[in-house]
């Protein structure tokens, strides 16, 4: 009998490629609790809310969804600049929901962003930057976004927001506090 394991061909490890980008992570707010309540009205929310929402303010930036992560997303940008604009104006929309399915289950996400060195492997992207956006969004505020020090170095033009410096915070599974800055969303 032929081991099945001999049948699979493995692919060979493609090496990631390092580069330097701005990294949203985008999370529902009380997802979990919406599914459990109306599984099928949140799903179409969600799908609504990613395809006329969040695609088109990640592309209006020059940006890439990296991918779904279920109840949320992870984006990145060539520039810091890109990816706070993308934040903003996607916490704008979901402020003020004109869509029929968003207005039947509003929606509410938290936004954290990061920049600095990723691996891209695959199409995918990894590394501590990643990791950091991760924890920002996970500390940010329904409906707020959280950046770090170095996206908001690097601005090069005035964002639709208010911006109030947090100082050095320790966010969980990291081992050194960031310094962090929350973006208030400011009338359009």
């Amino acid at each position: 009998m032929e081991n099945p394991r001999s049948l699979v061909r493995e692919e060979p490890i493609r090496r990631a490629r390092r580069r330097f980008a701005a990294v949203l992570v985008l999370d529902v707010v009380g997802y979990s609790r919406q599914v459990a309540v109306d599984p099928d009205g949140t799903l179409a929310a969600m799908r609504v809310a990613y395809r006329r929402i969040v695609r088109p303010a990640v592309a209006a930036e020059r940006g890439r969804v990296v991918k779904l992560t279920g109840d949320g997303a992870l984006a990145e940008f060539a520039l810091a600049g890109q990816g706070a604009r993308a934040a903003v104006a996607i916490q704008r929309a979901f402020a003020a929901p004109r869509e029929h399915a968003l207005r039947r289950r509003p929606l509410a996400l938290r936004a954290g962003l990061h920049l600095g060195e990723v691996l891209d492997q695959d199409g995918d992207i990894f590394g501590a930057t990643v990791n950091i956006a991760a924890r920002l969004e996970a500390a940010a505020a329904p409906g707020g976004i959280l950046m770090s020090r170095a996206v908001c170095d690097r601005l090069t033009e005035p964002l639709a927001a208010r911006l109030l410096d947090l100082g050095f915070i320790r966010l969980a599974e990291l081992d050194r506090a960031i310094h962090v800055v929350a973006a208030e969303i400011t009338a359009a």
